[in-house]
C-alpha cells in the first residue's frame, strides 16, 4: 500500500500544489478565523512546522532531484507568508519564530525524505 502511495505521490504534481494552496490561504486566513489553539506552548510552532514538514515531502517525492530548489521555494514562502501576514493588516503579525517553525519543517521533510528514498533505492 506504502508503495502505491509512493508512486502516485512521485508521479503527480496536484497534491503537493494543493497542499501549498491550502498552507497559503490557511496562513492568511483573519485572525479571527483562526482556529485557536490548544493552551499549549508552542503548539501554534508545531502545527508551522508540519504543514511545512507535509508540504516538502509531496514536493520532494514528486522532484527527488531539486533538493536545494525545494528548500530555498519552501523556507522563502514561510518568510513570505510573514510579510503577508503583516501587510495585510487582517489581525495577524509577522513572526519570526513561525517563519524558523516553517524552516524546521522544510528540513525535517527534505531529511525525511531522503532517508526514505535512500531505504527504498
Amino acid at each position: 500500500m506504502l508503495n502505491r502511495l509512493y508512486d502516485e505521490l512521485s508521479r503527480r504534481t496536484w497534491p503537493a500544489a494543493l497542499w501549498t494552496l491550502l498552507v497559503v490561504i490557511a496562513c492568511l486566513l483573519p485572525a479571527q478565523e483562526v482556529p485557536q489553539p490548544p493552551v499549549l506552548p508552542g503548539f501554534d510552532k508545531i502545527v508551522h512546522a508540519g504543514l511545512f514538514f507535509a508540504g516538502t515531502l509531496l514536493w520532494r517525492l514528486r522532484f527527488p532531484s531539486h533538493t536545494v530548489t525545494i528548500a530555498l521555494a519552501g523556507a522563502g514562502l514561510g518568510i513570505l507568508i510573514e510579510f503577508w501576514q503583516e501587510w495585510l493588516n487582517m489581525g495577524r503579525s509577522f513572526d519570526w519564530w513561525d517563519a524558523v517553525a516553517d524552516g524546521a519543517g522544510v528540513a525535517c521533510g527534505l531529511l525525511f525524505v531522503s532517508f526514505f528514498l535512500r531505504r527504498k533505492g
